[in-house]
């Protein structure tokens, strides 16, 4: 039996018939580097450096910011979901509209508070208080 010496991996492989090199000017050259080209097709490795949060801090000065409110029930999400897309407006957009006129309405005394003690705590709905 004879012995499996190593072999260029740029030279034609005998099995596929593919020759993976060619002559150019006196020196051969790899024609197909397989690993080069994949190696180009994989997307980068992810970044561990943190990210830049200067746009945020730049439009916060401008009076916004993102706010998000527990307990809101899921009614009244899918009714300003609704609204939004009846309108073609963002979602977002809706709420904002409906918490300034409820601001609005609030302060010229159309809109009442009147907290009730349910459970230990003052509360607005009384009936969703769990006991």
């Amino acid at each position: 039996m004879g012995s499996m010496g190593r072999r260029s991996p740029f030279e034609s492989d005998g099995e596929t018939g593919f020759d993976t090199s060619r002559k150019s000017g006196g020196t051969t050259q790899p024609a197909r580097l397989r690993g080069v080209e994949l190696a180009g097709q994989l997307p980068p490795p992810p970044s561990s450096a943190r990210r830049d949060r200067g746009w945020e801090k730049d439009r916060r000065s401008d009076g916004y910011c993102q706010v998000g409110y527990r307990h809101v029930p899921v009614e009244a999400r899918d009714r300003i979901k609704a609204i939004a897309g009846e309108w073609f407006v963002p979602a977002d957009e809706v709420g904002r509209l409906l918490l300034e006129a409820g601001l609005a309405a609030f302060e010229r005394g159309e809109v009442v508070i009147a907290p009730t003690l349910e459970a230990g705590k003052l509360t607005l709905f009384p009936e969703k208080v769990k006991k």
